[in-house]
């Protein structure tokens, strides 16, 4: 399977795999931080040093619930390597979003009927290019090393939160602005 599996090397499993870039969506999407993980873990589809599974239960200042399923569960003859799939479900509707297949299904009731969008491929190629031309315009990159340390400090607290058994309060660090874990109960 690779570097990703050696706990010296990736640093974590199926947890710090997904929670990071969903976690990091999540904020985006919403503009909303963290204020308490509760996670679990298993060791259920291949043996390996670290978990293959895991559920990383997200409580956001502005009341919003996330639930990221992180396992490694796709069997060889599901039609992408992986999957990054997120619903969202809101008060008037539900959006599907699948980022390998690269569509979203909205359905809403303030619309007559669902409707389907499709972005197309090289979802990395488009990554890559805003990378690049920020840096050449001199601006902002669209993801700062400060949103990879924000996500990685959730993906933290989802292993604090398994070893202490319990939900982990996020706290700020005043003179970093890193979010740290703090066991709640």
């Amino acid at each position: 399977m690779g570097w990703y599996v050696e706990p010296a090397q990736s640093g974590g499993g199926a947890i710090l795999d997904h929670t990071v870039h969903v976690a990091d969506l999540l904020r985006w999407l919403f503009n909303s931080e963290p204020i308490a993980v509760y996670a679990e873990k298993g060791d259920l589809f291949h043996d390996l040093k670290v978990e293959d599974s895991g559920m990383v239960h997200i409580e956001f200042d502005q009341g919003m619930i996330a639930f990221i399923d992180t396992s490694w569960s796709r069997n060889r003859s599901y039609p992408f390597w992986g999957d990054v799939k997120l619903d969202i479900i809101g008060t008037e509707g539900v959006i599907h979003m699948d980022a390998f297949a690269q569509t979203n299904e909205v359905y809403s009731d303030l619309e007559v009927k669902s409707k389907w969008s499709y972005w197309g491929e090289r979802m990395n190629y488009y990554m890559l290019q805003d990378f690049v031309d920020a840096l050449v315009a001199k601006r902002d990159v669209p993801v700062s090393g400060e949103d990879g340390l924000r996500a990685t400090s959730i993906a933290l607290a989802a292993y604090e939160s398994i070893q202490r058994k319990g939900k982990v309060a996020m706290k700020k660090e005043r003179e970093h602005g890193a979010l740290h874990g703090q066991s709640i109960y």
